[in-house]
């Protein structure tokens, strides 16, 4: 899905997070829908759906005019987004401590209420994404 809406980039250049919303919606997930990002934002490299377990929420690919006549508002992750590292557990033969990483985005729901998005650990990769391109990322982190 993420290559064709990449395909589609110049007439459709604004990307929009669609969450499932009921009972089963997680509440950052449900944070972020119906915010739209240009699909060249960096948030579409950590934060593209899955985004955990179970993660039933999309993207969908807008045009300019699309945007403007639902009247929808442009955001930017710029100085927004963060990358820590969580334990996820402990390895009970070793004693080892497992450590993941996750990426989080701070922003403002549809209320103007200031909420955190988290991805699930081992989920802050858009999909697809090749291998080298991860471990490049987890070099220059670490």
């Amino acid at each position: 899905r993420k290559a064709s809406m990449e395909e589609t980039t110049d007439t459709h250049p604004y990307w929009m997070y669609v969450a499932i919303l009921d009972g089963k919606t997680r509440p950052s997930h449900r944070a972020l829908h119906g915010q739209v990002f240009r699909h060249d934002d960096p948030i579409w490299a950590s934060i593209f759906p899955p985004n955990g377990f179970n993660c039933r929420c999309r993207v969908v690919a807008l045009t300019e005019s699309a945007v403007k006549r639902r009247g929808l508002r442009i955001v930017s992750s710029e100085g927004n987004m963060f990358t820590e590292t969580v334990e996820t557990g402990v390895n009970k033969r070793t004693g080892e401590v497992r450590t993941a990483e996750v990426t989080g985005l701070r922003t403002t729901d549809a209320a103007g209420k200031s909420v955190t998005f988290r991805t699930d650990p081992g989920f802050n990769h858009a999909p697809g994404t090749g291998l080298a391109e991860i471990l490049k990322r987890k070099q220059t982190a670490a």
